[in-house]
């Protein structure tokens, strides 16, 4: 079993969305999603993860949102090479950017 990853880096102005698309660089499963939120955050960021145009993180209608931790989710998603994977972040803080990173874990299928 090969597993590779897939980083996410983004800063988010105040009072905005921002996505950011990757493709996956082989075919396989995804696994799970590390999620970072450093101190400051507050719970003021929701964090959303996508494959092709379904949502796979979280379930239901909000986003993570967590202040001052990192946590892994588990995922069981199949996922084709080049199959783009977005992550999409809301910053509902009124005054402050901030920066949430994510790891998506790919466990490539054997050929």
């Amino acid at each position: 079993m090969r597993v590779r990853t897939i980083n996410f880096r983004m800063t988010v102005n105040a009072l905005s969305d921002s996505s950011s698309i990757e493709y996956s660089p082989v075919t396989g499963v995804i696994r799970s999603a590390v999620l970072h939120f450093p101190p400051g955050v507050n719970a003021l960021c929701e964090v959303f993860i996508y494959h092709k145009t379904k949502q796979i993180l979280p379930e239901g209608r909000t986003g993570i949102t967590l202040d001052d931790a990192t946590q892994t989710f588990d995922i069981n998603e199949p996922v084709v090479e080049n199959d783009p994977i977005k992550v999409r972040v809301i910053n509902h803080d009124d005054t402050w950017e901030h920066t949430i990173a994510v790891i998506v874990i790919i466990e490539e299928q054997n050929g």
